[in-house]
């Protein structure tokens, strides 16, 4: 037998399997569409349809999947037994560690609209929150104001800044507490023609 046969596979859904969370979530979520005796039923709303399959969803992995692995190069958590970015072997770390959380994009969208900016989220959200900062009225700050002016608000810090190609202008937020690091991007103000 090949040491590959022992190794922990990726978790994949099995629709036809049912957890025993699964179980409870079924009967919580069959009376809160029929109705507990004596009531009416209630159809959910579509939302509220998604939203049960995603508890169902998640339960399932909950109670099925490998232990959260971590990757020391990517700072990432993962869930194979080599990193799908670096290609280096993740680790399981101990069970008292956490992982790091995102910081708030909708705080940080919020901040941005008070001085004149939209916030776009791209990248994986694994090793930080990298987003992109585009002036979005005519009466939009600075590039330097509202870095600080995030900062302030999220209580926060900037560690690194820099120019970055096409007149982008970055920054590296960090957070008080255990959070992952902002990698801001700040797209440059045109002059309008």
């Amino acid at each position: 037998m090949s040491s590959a046969e022992y190794l922990p596979k990726s978790w994949e859904p099995e629709f036809d399997a049912s957890s025993a969370t699964q179980a409870d979530l079924a009967v919580k979520f069959c009376e809160e569409i029929a109705g507990k005796k004596g009531q009416n039923s209630s159809p959910p709303d579509p939302v509220r349809l998604l939203e049960m399959a995603q508890e169902l969803y998640c339960a399932e992995r909950k109670d099925n999947s490998e232990p959260m692995r971590y990757c020391n190069k990517c700072h990432s958590d993962r869930t194979t037994l080599q990193c799908k970015k670096c290609g280096k072997e993740t680790f399981i770390p101990d069970a008292r560690w956490s992982p790091s959380k995102l910081p708030s994009i909708d705080k940080i969208r919020e901040l941005a609209r008070e001085v004149g900016y939209a916030i776009g989220v791209h990248g994986s959200l694994e090793r930080d929150l990298d987003l992109i900062a585009a002036p979005w009225t005519e009466s939009a700050v600075g590039n330097a104001e509202l870095i600080n002016h995030i900062a302030k608000g999220m209580n926060a810090r900037v560690i690194d800044l820099g120019r970055k190609p096409l007149g982008r202008y970055a920054a590296s937020i960090q957070l008080d507490g255990w959070f992952k690091l902002i990698d801001l991007s700040v797209c440059p103000q045109l002059p309008i023609e």
